[in-house]
């Protein structure tokens, strides 16, 4: 059952993803202190090549809720690089890691573009 949620998910998530996206895992930690450095790049075929990379700060606040804070970047062929955006991260864990078959978790995301 894993496999095929596992397939069936991962091309859906592919085409809206960003270069510096990934895979988030439901278990929280409480007290954790996170500094968070993501990066990526993708080229199109019209577009050209586009980078993008966020840092962010984070904190476990109690045994299921951990928040962070991004700032955002990207880096395009015709722009440079430039500040994007904020981002406010949210993820509460759901299920005890470990009692089910699968960890059952939630993300919420908040981002405020930069105003050009």
């Amino acid at each position: 059952m894993a496999c095929a949620v596992f397939f069936v998910i991962i091309p859906l998530t592919t085409a809206a993803g960003e270069p510096n996206d990934y895979v988030f895992l439901p278990p929280v930690s409480y007290g954790e202190r996170e500094i968070d450095f993501k990066v990526g790049t993708w080229k199109q075929p019209v577009e050209g090549r586009t980078s993008a990379a966020s840092v962010g700060f984070g904190y476990g606040v109690t045994q299921r809720w951990f928040t962070e804070i991004y700032g955002k970047f990207e880096h395009t062929d015709d722009r440079g690089t430039h500040f994007d955006a904020w981002e406010w991260e949210n993820k509460l864990q759901l299920t005890e890691s470990g009692w089910y078959p699968i960890d059952a978790g939630l993300i919420l995301e908040i981002e405020k573009p930069k105003q050009e």
